[in-house]
């Protein structure tokens, strides 16, 4: 990725709300970030309105995480 190019792209990603992170790593040409949406179906969205700014540089790996919050005891109530 060329210098100028790797800024926007960081800038670009940084401004964004949906991105939790950014990670440039040094000598290797690939870049790292997250999404967070609510939606997993807006995740395609969101990636392609990215590729469409930067249309020279493509998504090669996606990960998707979803994350369940549970109650680790029953609420208060059972109890009485």
């Amino acid at each position: 990725m060329m210098c100028a190019l790797s800024g926007q792209i960081i800038r670009h990603l940084a401004a964004h709300p949906n991105v939790s992170f950014v990670a440039e790593y040094v000598g290797d040409p690939f870049l790292e970030f997250g999404l967070v949406v609510e939606d997993p179906y807006r995740l395609r969205g969101l990636l392609q309105g990215i590729e469409n700014l930067f249309p020279e540089n493509r998504v090669l790996e996606l990960s998707l995480f979803e994350e369940t919050l549970v109650s680790a005891r029953p609420p208060p109530c059972v109890f009485e």
